[in-house]
C-alpha cells in the first residue's frame, strides 16, 4: 500500500538512524525469526529530485559569501535540468515505483507475516520526539508486533555527469523497547565501474569540493536518456530493483547476486574494502558469469594498489565477454595512464568506442 508522501515529511523519523551506528551487517534477529513484523518507509521526496548543479558544493570553500551564491546559483541551474528530466521520466508517480519494489521484495523475502504500517506522522501532542517515538513503539507492540523496521528513501539525479542514484536508509528495532538489531545506509546506481570514477556518494551535496572543483554541469550529462534504446525510466525501474535487492541482502533475508553486487560498489565507494571484496566475490559465486561484478572485482584489486591484479581480471572480463565496454575502458584507462602503454590502451579504447562508448576526453588526446 501507499501512503501520500505529503501527509508525513514533515518529520524525518529515520534521522533516529543517523547517530545511531551503521552496521552493514545482518541483524541479530531477521524477520523471518520474528512473530509479528511491520515495517513502514518515509520518501524524502515525492519526484525525482534533481540536484545536478555542482556550484554550491564548489563555492562552499570561499566561506558564507560562496555559500550564498552557490546556493543561488544551484537553484538556478537545478529549476532547468529539473524541467527536462520530468520531460524525461514523462508521467510517472517515481516514489509509487519505488515503494512498490521495495514492497514487492519485501514480501517476497518474507511473506504475508510482515505487515506495512504508516510512518510517524506528526509530533503534536508530545514533548519531544523520542516521546512520540515511544508512544507509536507501545502502540505497534500492544497490537502484538514485536519487531519494526523503518525504511526512508531519497531518489534522484545527483551531480554534474547526471548520476541517476536511489539512496535507502534503514533501522530494525525490537517492540516495545526501540532496540536497534540492524542499520545501514547504502546507494544504488545503475552505472557500471570504472577505473576513473572517484570514490564517493552520488548524492553527497554537503562535502566541499576542493580538488576537480567545478561550477557547470558536464555538457550532454542527460544525452544519455535521449533518442536511444536507454530510457530514464527504465534506468529508474532497474536502480530500483537493485536498491531492493539490496536491502533484501542486507536484512539476511536472502540470497542473490543483484543485492551483493549493489552492495559491494558501495562498500568500494566507501573505502571499505575488505567488506567490497566480500559481496562482489559472493556476487560471482552465485552468478558466476556475472560480468559486472568480475569488473568490479578488477577495479577493487586497482584501488587495494594491485594494478596487475586488475588487469588481469579484466583481461579475462574481455575474453569472456568481448562486447562489455567497461572492462574495455578500464584496461584502456590502466595502460594509457598507469603503465604509460599508449600501444597496449589504443585496441580497447578504440573497441569500446566501436561498442558506443562517448569518447573520453583525456583518452582521446593521449591516443589519438
Amino acid at each position: 500500500m501507499r501512503f501520500p508522501v505529503a501527509h508525513f515529511l514533515c518529520v524525518c523519523v529515520l534521522l533516529l538512524a543517523v547517530g545511531c551506528a551503521t552496521t552493514g551487517r545482518p541483524p541479530s534477529m531477521t524477520l523471518h525469526e520474528a512473530d509479528s513484523p511491520v515495517w513502514s518507509v518515509q520518501h524524502a521526496n515525492d519526484s525525482l529530485t534533481v540536484a545536478v548543479s555542482p556550484a554550491g558544493r564548489t563555492l562552499r570553500v570561499a566561506g558564507s559569501a560562496g555559500l550564498v551564491l552557490g546556493t543561488s546559483v544551484d537553484a538556478v541551474v537545478n529549476a532547468r535540468y529539473r524541467n527536462q528530466i520530468a520531460e524525461l521520466i514523462g508521467e510517472v508517480d517515481t516514489a509509487a515505483m519505488l515503494e512498490e519494489g521495495i514492497e514487492q521484495w519485501l514480501q517476497e523475502a518474507v511473506g504475508e507475516n510482515l505487515v506495512q504500517v504508516w510512518p510517524l506522522s506528526t509530533t503534536a501532542g508530545y514533548s519531544s520526539r523520542r516521546e512520540a517515538l515511544a508512544a507509536r513503539y507501545d502502540g505497534l507492540a500492544r497490537q502484538n508486533h514485536d519487531v519494526l523496521l523503518q525504511l526512508r528513501t531519497t531518489h534522484g539525479v545527483f551531480g554534474h555527469d547526471g548520476t541517476l542514484a536511489v539512496k535507502i536508509e534503514g533501522r530494525q528495532l525490537t517492540l516495545p523497547e526501540g532496540r536497534t538489531l540492524w542499520a545501514d545506509t547504502f546507494v544504488v546506481t545503475p552505472e557500471p565501474v570504472l577505473a576513473y570514477d572517484p570514490l564517493r556518494d552520488p548524492t553527497d551535496r554537503m562535502k566541499p569540493r576542493i580538488r576537480g572543483a567545478r561550477l557547470t554541469v558536464e555538457r550532454g550529462a542527460l544525452d544519455k536518456w535521449r533518442g536511444g534504446t536507454q530510457s530514464l525510466r527504465d534506468d529508474l525501474a532497474e536502480t530500483i530493483e537493485a536498491a531492493a535487492a539490496a536491502l533484501t541482502v542486507s536484512l539476511a533475508l536472502e540470497e542473490n547476486a543483484l543485492g551483493e553486487y549493489h552492495l559491494g560498489k558501495w562498500a568500494m565507494s566507501k573505502k571499505r574494502f575488505d567488506r567490497a571484496l566480500e559481496h562482489l566475490n559472493k556476487a560471482i559465486e552465485l552468478r558466476p558469469d556475472y560480468a559486472d561484478a568480475h569488473n568490479a572485482l578488477a577495479v577493487l584489486q586497482f584501488h587495494q594498489g594491485n594494478l596487475d591484479a586488475a588487469i588481469r581480471t579484466a583481461k579475462t572480463v574481455v575474453e569472456q565477454w568481448p562486447e562489455y565496454v567497461p572492462a574495455h575502458v578500464n584496461l584502456a584507462w590502466w595502460y594509457a595512464i598507469e603503465k604509460k602503454d599508449a600501444a597496449a590502451a589504443r585496441p580497447h579504447y578504440q573497441r569500446a568506442v566501436e561498442l558506443g562508448m562517448e569518447p573520453h576526453g583525456r583518452l582521446e588526446g593521449l591516443l589519438s
